[in-house]
């Protein structure tokens, strides 16, 4: 009888164990890693480029970084954007889009 109980208590306990994981990751937020804050900030100028109708294919807001209008990739070198096929002559400036 005894071991009927010890079994039954660690039954419980395996499944106590079991719910409090499945809550406790529920409850915990998503970290959000480099690669998905990256990819966000693109999305984000993406949407800015189509949003704007920029038909250029390089474009730069306040002097800032470069991004590629179809997607909104950001080149953190010049030596990344001239690889990228990028002409500095042919980046649009957008100030004059960006609400102040």
């Amino acid at each position: 009888m005894l071991k009927t109980i010890t079994n039954n208590i660690i039954e419980m306990a395996k499944k106590t164990a079991k719910t409090v994981k499945a809550v406790a990751k529920k409850a915990s937020p998503k970290k959000s890693s480099p690669q998905d804050e990256v990819k966000a900030e693109a999305k984000k100028w993406a949407s800015f480029s189509k949003s704007n109708k920029i038909k250029a294919k390089f474009f730069s807001v306040y002097g800032g970084r470069v991004h590629r209008a179809s997607d909104g990739k950001a080149y953190s070198s010049p030596e990344e954007f001239v690889a990228d096929g990028g002409d500095w002559n042919a980046i649009f400036v957008a100030d004059h889009l960006v609400n102040s």
